[in-house]
């Protein structure tokens, strides 16, 4: 399952506050660079060797434990523009809820943030606790640029 977010923060910090979170789940995690260019990361990441021995197989799934690998990526977009939904908007301590409707977005040097799950958040603690990590960091760091 992939959840993606949008966000004007600066990638080097989500990914080493991420990390930190990450690390409190999982003490030793194996973390994998597959990629890291100037526009983007990939880290992959498994509880252990055992895990990422069995993702060969199984890919990503849960194990008998309630818990699986995980991908974690970045990509840097120049110049978006996109087509969205929106029926909320949330600022710091606050969500605002509003008549939904269709808007064009155009945003320019924008990150886009994306975990790779093993299930849906909806379905499964860890796969809850692994994106509420991320969800906090970016709250986070976007609440503290907008106090600035």
């Amino acid at each position: 399952m992939d959840y993606t977010y949008l966000a004007n923060v600066e990638p080097a910090w989500v990914e080493l506050s991420f990390l930190k979170k990450v690390k409190e789940i999982w003490p030793k995690p194996i973390m994998e660079l597959c990629e890291q260019k100037e526009e983007g990361v990939e880290i992959f990441f498994a509880k252990d060797a055992l895990m990422d021995f069995l993702h060969a197989d199984n890919g990503y799934t849960l194990n008998e434990e309630g818990e699986g690998c995980f991908m974690f990526y970045t990509r840097k977009f120049s110049l978006l523009q996109c087509d969205a939904q929106l029926s909320h908007a949330y600022s710091p301590g606050e969500i605002k809820c509003m008549d939904s409707y269709r808007s064009s977005l155009f945003l320019a040097n924008v990150w886009e943030f994306t975990l790779v799950l093993p299930a849906r958040i909806e379905e499964a603690d860890f796969s809850r606790k692994i994106h509420q990590s991320l969800v906090d960091v970016l709250s986070e760091r976007s609440s503290h640029l907008a106090r600035q």
